[in-house]
């Protein structure tokens, strides 16, 4: 993804967890334009800008622009949203805005920015992200042998040697 920086223009292409904009030079974001890479077939990524003295245009999707250029038009709001993404990744982002800062991380097609404060995006964070994969660790204390070497996600808790008592999990 990129965007495009009032008194800057367009700034290079970043990655996923990579940071668009500026922070600390009161200078907004005024158009972006994002693309996915390394997503299936059919997947597209679609989003919408809240501008200054527009108020929200319409989605757009896969490289296109939004926002605009060569108006001074502030970005103040965006919403982002990854249609046909695979099961458990999620696409999340965070607002840079002026007078305020980072906000909280929001995704999925929520609100990041203010609406009616007439304050600028100065930033974007955008990352594509997995649902953590959540698993069961267990140890089984053997009677005179004290704790054996950890089982995960439900298999047994087992000693084959000399019909050893289970003392504790």
């Amino acid at each position: 993804f990129r965007g495009h920086v009032r008194d800057i223009g367009w700034m290079d292409y970043v990655g996923n967890g990579g940071m668009i904009g500026t922070t600390g030079r009161a200078k907004s974001l005024e158009a972006i334009n994002l693309n996915l890479t390394n997503m299936p077939p059919g997947a597209k990524i679609k989003y919408q800008v809240h501008v200054q003295n527009i108020g929200w245009m319409d989605w757009v999707e896969n490289g296109n622009i939004a926002g605009t250029t060569g108006r001074a038009l502030q970005i103040e709001a965006i919403r982002i949203a990854v249609e046909g993404r695979p099961a458990g990744y999620h696409i999340e982002y965070q607002a840079h805005v002026q007078d305020i800062g980072w906000m909280n991380w929001v995704g999925d097609g929520a609100e990041a920015g203010t609406t009616g404060l007439f304050k600028g995006l100065e930033a974007l964070n955008i990352r594509i992200v997995r649902d953590p994969i959540l698993g069961i660790e267990s140890e089984g204390h053997f009677q005179g042998l004290g704790w054996m070497m950890p089982s995960y996600d439900g298999y047994a808790i087992k000693y084959f040697n000399n019909n050893r008592k289970l003392e504790g999990i």
